[in-house]
């Protein structure tokens, strides 16, 4: 999964900083369950740093990974939706990172009907999102102050997160 991330995340070209913190943020989550957290996490960014280069295999690895997970599709929904909500981070789908989404799609055997709404969900949101949102909105729609430190900001973001999209 982490290998997919990585190339959807380098399809357009670059890892911006929004990417890259939503990324982060899953590390933090996937290495905070292993006994070496810390490790963990180097382990993560390893594959990371290696796979976001190699485009050449994103179909053999999502085949693997369907493989991996026999097929389960909660497990589909949930990597598919992070995936799409990756692309969509940044405020834009290019063409590239569309066509890295269908073939992961495509090769996990994902229903195109559940990857449509899933992403015509995202659309949608980012659709009605405000242009003129500033870092104080960020602040207020968490529920923190900006003298607060990153790890209550985290930790407001992660409730949120627990529950508007508890998978």
């Amino acid at each position: 999964f982490v290998a997919l991330v990585a190339k959807v995340a380098k399809a357009d070209g670059r890892v911006d900083a929004l990417e890259a913190q939503l990324i982060g943020n899953m590390f933090d989550d996937i290495s905070a369950v292993f006994p070496e957290p810390a490790k963990t996490k180097d382990i993560l960014k390893e594959i990371f740093s290696h796979e976001k280069n190699i485009s050449h295999d994103t179909e053999d690895v999502a085949k693997a990974l369907n493989q991996a997970i026999r097929g389960n599709r909660a497990k589909k929904q949930q990597f598919m939706g992070f995936l799409i909500q990756l692309a969509f981070v940044d405020g834009e789908v290019t063409v590239s990172e569309e066509s890295i989404l269908q073939t992961i799609a495509q090769n996990l055997q994902f229903d195109p009907k559940a990857y449509h709404a899933i992403f015509d969900q995202f659309e949608k949101i980012m659709q009605n999102m405000h242009p003129k949102a500033n870092i104080n909105d960020a602040y207020k729609l968490l529920g923190v102050s900006k003298d607060d430190d990153m790890s209550t900001i985290k930790k407001a973001y992660r409730k949120l997160i627990r529950q508007y999209h508890p998978d």
